[in-house]
């Protein structure tokens, strides 16, 4: 608010901030980026915070997905235009953007370290260290049960699946 108010002048300018996604007032946002030095001077506050690694607007967002860079893409792949914040946080590891829990929204391989555990008929007892994303989820379903999935964004885990002629199913 501080370096918005001293840029613009008085008002509201923050509606609310939810876990890392800060939200401008209607038409604040519009403001601020009809005067980009204002708009930098909140985004050098916001970066000074204790625990902020980086900070990002929505436009970078949108192009993000594939950079090279993690805290940018792991933003980016979590980022909905026109839902998530004008302004995403990304915090350091070991910082949390709520009060109590755990959000797993964060770009920090800490926040981003979730397991993902199956059992059961069709599975490969083990521990596999390989890097997967909630996508692969249903993909690695649809293999055990025999089917595929054509426009899946993930992946079948198939090191985890046992080879079909060992799969059986009791009832």
């Amino acid at each position: 608010h501080r370096a918005a108010r001293t840029a613009l002048g008085a008002g509201d300018y923050v509606a609310r901030v939810n876990g890392n996604d800060v939200y401008f007032a209607p038409g604040q946002h519009a403001r601020l980026v009809d005067c980009p030095a204002a708009l930098q001077a909140v985004l050098d506050a916001i970066a000074r915070l204790p625990g902020v690694a980086r900070v990002f607007r929505g436009q970078a967002l949108r192009e993000g997905a594939s950079s090279s860079d993690p805290l940018l893409r792991a933003a980016a792949l979590s980022y909905v235009p026109d839902r998530s914040g004008d302004v995403v946080i990304a915090l350091k590891p070991g910082w949390m953007a709520a009060v109590a829990g755990t959000t797993h929204g964060g770009a920090s391989p800490d926040d981003q370290r979730v397991p993902l555990i199956f059992f059961g008929a069709g599975i490969r007892a083990g521990v596999y260290a390989d890097a997967v994303t909630p996508a692969d989820l249903a993909p690695t379903l649809a293999a055990v049960n025999g089917m595929t999935l054509p426009s899946a964004t993930g992946h079948a885990l198939t090191q985890a699946l046992q080879p079909v002629a060992n799969r059986s199913i009791s009832t």
